[in-house]
């Protein structure tokens, strides 16, 4: 008899555990009496972040500069403007040349890549930057973005910087510049000696001149590069210059 008891109590044990398993998890309260089901949290999906405006289309978009077309060939280029030595790296040839924007006095460089015109460079003095922004933005309108110093116009073809005062990286155009400066200089008073040379007069003179203008260029280039400046490229979206 009390081996049945037993055994009936044991069943009845196993079903009671049986059917607490078959049940769903049931919710729970917290300490705070809030009620939360299991352990799962609730997911906040991420707000989307709005993708920028592009920059206002640029109507005043240029297809030279100074009259010389892009993509010109560089004897059609100094057919518009007297450009002086040139040097070549990388296969871009760059040729040094002056000319005045208003009352502001510009050196720089007219850019050629495979013999087509597509880049002009040009440095003034810092003082001179706010005349030359007026330039520019009455010949090319409003700036696509106003960046501290550095305005930028951004076409579909043709792309300007402005820097309103040079600092870091790109004080290698003052460099550049200076040295362009220099060499003009020097082989400005060599020519005149080797005149002298030719006709055979003067030559002692020309000689000592020559002298001169060699000692007073390499002056000139120290003074200039310890000068503050402003620049502007203006590029065609094939060449893969900087300024």
């Amino acid at each position: 008899m009390k081996t049945s008891i037993c055994l009936t109590i044991i069943v009845s044990a196993m079903i009671c555990d049986t059917a607490a398993l078959a049940q769903p998890p049931t919710a729970s309260r917290s300490a705070k009496g809030q009620t939360t089901k299991g352990s799962a949290k609730a997911v906040t999906a991420p707000v989307p972040i709005p993708a920028p405006a592009p920059p206002p289309e640029w109507t005043k978009e240029p297809d030279s500069f100074r009259g010389i077309k892009f993509l010109s060939s560089e004897a059609e280029a100094r057919s518009q403007i007297k450009t002086e030595e040139c040097k070549e790296v990388d296969g871009l040839k760059s040729c040094y040349f002056t000319f005045k924007l208003g009352s502001t006095f510009v050196q720089g460089f007219l850019s050629f890549e495979a013999d087509s015109f597509v880049q002009a460079r040009g440095l003034f003095s810092v003082e001179n930057t706010s005349p030359v922004r007026s330039v520019f933005e009455e010949k090319y309108g409003a700036p696509s973005v106003k960046d501290g110093q550095v305005w930028r116009w951004i076409g579909k073809t043709v792309s300007i910087d402005l820097d309103g005062d040079l600092s870091g990286d790109r004080q290698r155009l003052v460099k550049e510049v200076a040295d362009a400066a220099k060499d003009y200089e020097l082989e400005t008073a060599y020519q005149h000696m080797m005149i002298a040379y030719k006709y055979g007069t003067r030559i002692p003179e020309a000689e000592a001149e020559y002298r001169q203008r060699k000692a007073d260029a390499e002056r000139h280039r120290t003074k200039f590069s310890s000068g503050k400046y402003g620049a502007f490229s203006i590029t065609t979206n094939i060449a893969a210059v900087r300024l």
